[in-house]
């Protein structure tokens, strides 16, 4: 997706501090991003290293992982500025990120 991105001439953000939050929404039979034995979601971190910030250690990098109940399941991933979180958190407690 990053490289999609790069590749229409678009400028991906770069911060030196961010906080990427992994929103799973789907019930219990459709859960597979959390599973303990399954931590895929590393990966993205990895992706973001680099190119988005300058390293994903626990220095600039904050993650979130959240879950909300949904029959249709999909998976949303943000990375925000830190300065940007709290704002990102009252949208997300207040249902108004998605339509």
């Amino acid at each position: 997706l990053l490289d999609d991105y790069s590749a229409r001439n678009r400028k991906l953000p770069f911060y030196n501090n961010a906080i990427m939050v992994i929103d799973e929404h789907c019930n219990v039979a459709s859960r597979n991003v959390y599973d303990q034995d399954n931590k895929g979601w590393k990966a993205v971190s990895n992706a973001l290293k680099g190119r988005v910030i300058h390293d994903d250690d626990q220095f600039n990098l904050g993650i979130a992982l959240l879950s909300s109940k949904s029959d249709i399941p999909s998976c949303h991933i943000f990375v925000i500025d830190t300065m940007d979180v709290s704002d990102f958190f009252s949208l997300w407690f207040n249902d108004s990120l998605y339509w």
